[in-house]
C-alpha cells in the first residue's frame, strides 16, 4: 500500500512511500521506475522533496526521518528524535526548514543546512 506520495519540484518524478518500507521513484513521462530504495524498517509513511529536488525527506514507523539524494538513492542524513511513527514531512518554501509531525502528538522543526532539531510543538 501506497501511504503518500510527492511529486519532484520539477514534475518529473514521483516519489511514493509505501507499507513494505520502501521509498520508489516513478517517471512521470511513462510511469516507469526509476529507483526503489528500502528507506525504513516498517512501513515508509512519508514523502516530501526539498524545493530544490536534491534531497528527499522520508519518515517511518521505525521513528526516524532519513534524508536521501534522489538521484543516487543514497542516504544523506537521518533525524532522530520522534517517539512514534511519522506521520508528516514538509519542507518551508525556501527549503531552509523541515518540520516533522508524528504519533507521539509532537511536531518538530529542523534546520535543513544541517539536520539540527530547533523547536519542539506539541500537536494536537
Amino acid at each position: 500500500w501506497v501511504r503518500s506520495l510527492a511529486f519532484s519540484p520539477d514534475g518529473t518524478r514521483l516519489a511514493t512511500a509505501g507499507e513494505d518500507g520502501q521509498v520508489v521513484l516513478w517517471d512521470t513521462a511513462n510511469g516507469s521506475e526509476v529507483k526503489a530504495v528500502a528507506a525504513h524498517a516498517g512501513s515508509a509513511t512519508c514523502v516530501a522533496f526539498a524545493p530544490g529536488g536534491g534531497t528527499l525527506a522520508t519518515g517511518g514507523s521505525d521513528k526516524l526521518v532519513k534524508l536521501w539524494d534522489p538521484a543516487s538513492g543514497a542516504e544523506k542524513g537521518k533525524l532522530e528524535g520522534h517517539g512514534d511513527s511519522l506521520w508528516a514531512v514538509a519542507y518551508s518554501p525556501d527549503g531552509s526548514r523541515l518540520a516533522t509531525a508524528g504519533a507521539d502528538r509532537m511536531i518538530r522543526l529542523w534546520n535543513a543546512s544541517d539536520a539540527k532539531e530547533f523547536a519542539t510543538l506539541s500537536g494536537h
